[in-house]
C-alpha cells in the first residue's frame, strides 16, 4: 500500500519511503487507521531517481503498508507523467504549489 502526503521539508530529487509493520489486508484505509501512522514508522529508507523514474525495491515483505513522500523539480518544462504499478491498494496525492489544502488524489489502484 503506498500513499502520498505532503512533506513539510525534504531535499528535492530524494523520496523517504516509510514502512509500517502489521499492517492487515490490502486496502489503503487499513494503513491510514493505524496508530503509527504517519509519524511512528518501524523503518524508512531513502531512494534516488533512475533513468526509468523512481522505483522503490522490490519483494519488501508482507503485511506491512509504505508510506512514500517527497518532492521534485521538473528538468523540462511542460507535463509530466505519473503513475502506480503495484500490485495491491494505492493512491497517489499530488500537489502542485506549497498549499498543503491542494493536495489533489491523481491516482488509485483500488485493491487486487
Amino acid at each position: 500500500m503506498v500513499a502520498m502526503l505532503p512533506l513539510s521539508q525534504t531535499q528535492a530529487g530524494i523520496l523517504e519511503q516509510l514502512f509500517f509493520d502489521g499492517i492487515p489486508g490490502v486496502g489503503v484505509q487499513a494503513l491510514k487507521d493505524s496508530p503509527n501512522f504517519p509519524n511512528s514508522p518501524d523503518a524508512a529508507l531513502d531512494f534516488f531517481p533512475t533513468d526509468v523514474g523512481f522505483t522503490t525495491p522490490r519483494d519488501q515483505g508482507d503485511d506491512y503498508g509504505s508510506l512514500i513522500r517527497g518532492y521534485f523539480v521538473s528538468p523540462v518544462s511542460g507535463s509530466v507523467e505519473f503513475f502506480l504499478a503495484i500490485d495491491d491498494a494505492s493512491e497517489l496525492w499530488i500537489r502542485s504549489d506549497t498549499d498543503p489544502g491542494a493536495i489533489q488524489l491523481t491516482a488509485q489502484e483500488p485493491g487486487c
